[in-house]
């Protein structure tokens, strides 16, 4: 959008970056598995009603990637850059969690990938 370029202070180097990311990631054989899905969803975002001693809360968020394939499997990718952390693995079961929800009659698998 007009309102990204203006905000972007290195044009070229962020289209750099963003081509050297993409690059990255075509490479994972099982993302792109994954993006060979019959339906493939771009950032989904849910509500997860939760309770935490013995308070009601809610929880809100946007799965980056979730695709379901050809077996009827429901597969959440979270994508990631930068150095793993412990909190990336927490995130990513977070949003299984919240796509069992969403397809209870389902299988659903997580995959994390860092770029």
């Amino acid at each position: 959008t007009p309102e990204e370029r203006a905000m972007a202070v290195n044009v070229s180097g962020t289209i750099d970056r963003a081509v050297d990311l993409w690059s990255r990631l075509r490479e994972r054989a099982e993302l792109v598995a994954v993006l060979k899905s019959p339906e493939v969803y771009a950032e989904v975002p849910f509500s997860l009603r939760t309770a935490d001693r013995g308070h009601e809360a809610f929880i809100r968020g946007t799965i980056d990637l979730l695709a379901i394939g050809h077996d009827g499997v429901v597969r959440v990718v979270e994508l990631k850059t930068g150095a793993p952390l412990a909190e990336h693995q927490r995130q990513l079961d977070l949003y299984v969690h919240a796509a069992r929800s969403m397809f209870p009659m389902r299988q659903v698998e997580g995959l994390l990938v860092h770029a």
